[in-house]
């Protein structure tokens, strides 16, 4: 009897172990899908921003996420397959013992949790050391919380905790389907902004989706298999408590003592796990000493329960029929697992099913965006092109307009020089004939005077005939009157060079109205004179055009 209590107090304490582990690792693994969300986030404003300042950069950017994440995927499926392997072996080892040394089996699987759970914490000081520290005490602290708070409570109340259990993690299933939606809604606006790279990062996204949906299958059998064993085991304990009632207030003591050994024990551990996980951020050497003191400490739990069997050994006679009720529990307990898990393939393949169409449907849209922008960019180009075209023809226009311009200034150019030169032309005859008009007015001035001394010479020593009024004398050469005229003459002749000079200046400076009269002057004192005629006419050309 008292090895059969023993017995079932060491169950009960596994019992409690194997939840309190569960609850730690279903926590740790919500906080490490909080961390990864946080930092998938904060990677997507990084290379928004990056984008944005520097999109020459991205690509290599873009390669280096690649990379990093490939290594961390890497990390994780070394790991994951170094916790299965060491699961596989350790159910085998489990296979090959027999019925009796189920408690054996039990903390086998106790230290397989407490293996994955290490690893869960390795993982998680890859992503974030600097964060790690601060964390893990939280995390030991909540947990002694959490572990007063549960031997407080009763054992049917197991039950209850693992369909919450349950319940979160399907919450938590549900969580990761909308952050990889938002995560594919990012990929599409991000693509939209590269779209020369959409098919590497389809392509890379389909592996990580694929990569992330067998780890979730991976750890949804993983919680199907550690329930099933926690159903299991809230079964026998209900099937104990029934036939051994005095037993529990000896095994509620012995769990107290336990308890209170194995929060001393992880205080020491978690005390221990800070200085090494310290000590690790100078030196991977000491993290290795972390691992091989685990091992030992794994080594030297083995032995204790290879003890125990031993001393179990003894209580095994007495305790054939509840071997056999409890293989009837194994029993439905796999029958339970079968259909569980077979619900669970179900729901996978209804959700890779989704997640299929999903793809499909993101792949259609971002074909549809693909064309739409390259509709748009030749739609674009067309409109440059015919706006180069008419660029190239109004410029072509205006080089036209500008040659007819010069051309038709040269022409003006042309066309005043030569009135320029024809004036001058007319202004040196003009001033030719009006010097030999003046020379032959000097040499007529010359002769009268001559002629007037010859005849008051005459006059002095001849007496004058008598002029008796009946002849004339205007066409004598000593009349008055061709004296008069012949002065009149040259009068005449002045004035008209003094208004053609005068009328020219006029002209020069663009003062017709006033040059107008001055040359009418001029053509009044000789009629039909060319050169005042022609000014008078370019005067009225130049008034017109005006």
């Amino acid at each position: 009897e008292k090895a059969a209590a023993e017995k079932a107090a060491q169950e009960k304490a596994a019992a409690e172990k194997l939840a309190k582990e569960q609850e730690a690792a279903k926590k740790a693994e919500e906080e490490r899908l909080a961390k990864e969300k946080a930092l998938a986030e904060k990677a997507a404003a990084e290379k928004a921003a990056q984008e944005k300042v520097a999109a020459e950069k991205l690509a290599k950017e873009q390669e280096a996420a690649k990379k990093a994440e490939e290594e961390r995927l890497a990390k994780e499926k070394a790991l994951a397959e170094k916790a299965a392997a060491e699961k596989l072996a350790k159910e085998q080892e489990a296979a090959k013992k027999a019925e009796e040394e189920r408690l054996a089996k039990e903390k086998a699987l106790a230290e397989k949790a407490a293996a994955e759970k290490l690893a869960k914490e390795q993982e998680a000081a890859k992503k974030a050391e600097e964060e790690r520290l601060a964390k893990e005490k939280a995390l030991a602290e909540k947990g002694a919380a959490e572990k007063a708070a549960q031997e407080k409570a009763a054992a049917e109340k197991l039950a209850k905790e693992q369909e919450a259990a349950k319940k979160a993690e399907e919450e938590r299933l549900a969580k990761e389907k909308a952050l990889a939606e938002k995560a594919a809604a990012e990929k599409v606006a991000a693509e939209k902004a590269a779209a020369e790279k959409l098919a590497k990062e389809q392509e890379a996204a389909k592996k990580t989706e694929e990569e992330r949906l067998a780890k979730e299958k991976a750890l949804a059998e993983k919680a199907a298999q550690e329930k099933a064993v926690a159903e299991k085991l809230a079964k026998e304990q209900e099937a104990a408590k029934k036939a051994e009632e005095e037993r529990q207030a000896k095994e509620k003591a012995l769990a107290e003592k336990a308890a209170a050994e194995k929060a001393a024990q992880e205080k020491v551990a978690v005390e221990k796990l800070a200085k090494e996980q310290e000590a690790a951020k100078k030196a991977e050497e000491e993290r290795l000493a972390k691992e091989k003191v685990l091992a030992e400490k794994a080594a030297q739990e083995k032995v204790a329960a290879e003890k125990l069997a031993k001393e179990q050994e003894a209580a095994k006679k007495a305790e054939e029929e509840r071997q056999a009720k409890e293989k009837a529990l194994a029993e439905k307990a796999a029958a339970e697992k079968a259909a569980q898990e077979k619900a669970a393939a179900e729901k996978l393949a209804k959700e890779q099913e989704a997640a299929k169409k999903v793809e499909e449907e993101r792949q259609a849209k971002e074909k549809a965006l693909a064309a739409k922008a390259a509709a748009e960019s030749a739609a674009k180009a067309k409109v440059e092109a015919e706006k180069k075209a008419k660029a190239d023809a109004e410029l072509a226009l205006k080089k036209k307009q500008e040659a007819e311009a010069a051309a038709k200034a040269k022409a003006e150019a042309e066309k005043v020089a030569a009135e320029k030169l024809a004036q001058e032309k007319v202004a040196a005859e003009a001033a030719a004939k009006a010097k030999a008009d003046a020379e032959k007015a000097a040499q007529e001035k010359a002769a009268l005077e001559k002629v007037a001394a010859q005849t008051a010479k005459n006059q002095a020593g001849i007496i004058a005939p008598i002029n008796t009024g009946a002849e004339s004398s205007d066409d004598k050469i000593g009349g008055k009157d061709a004296k008069h005229a012949v002065l009149q003459s040259i009068g005449s002749e002045n004035k008209y060079r003094e208004n053609i000079k005068r009328g020219d200046e006029l002209f020069k400076m663009k003062r017709y109205t006033e040059a107008k009269p001055v040359y009418e002057e001029a053509l009044k004192l000789k009629p039909n004179d060319p050169y005042a005629t022609k000014k008078l006419a370019d005067i009225e050309t130049l008034t017109v055009k005006k």
